[in-house]
């Protein structure tokens, strides 16, 4: 995929949207940001 070129589809797909809903969880050992 070129590069600055968005997946819109992939983005919406049910697997993308299960991954967005997950809590972080507390102990992982660096910071992440949704």
């Amino acid at each position: 995929m070129a590069r600055g070129v968005i997946d819109i589809e992939g983005m919406n797909s049910p697997e993308m949207q299960s991954l967005k809903n997950t809590k972080t969880p507390d102990d992982i050992p660096f910071c992440i940001t949704k």
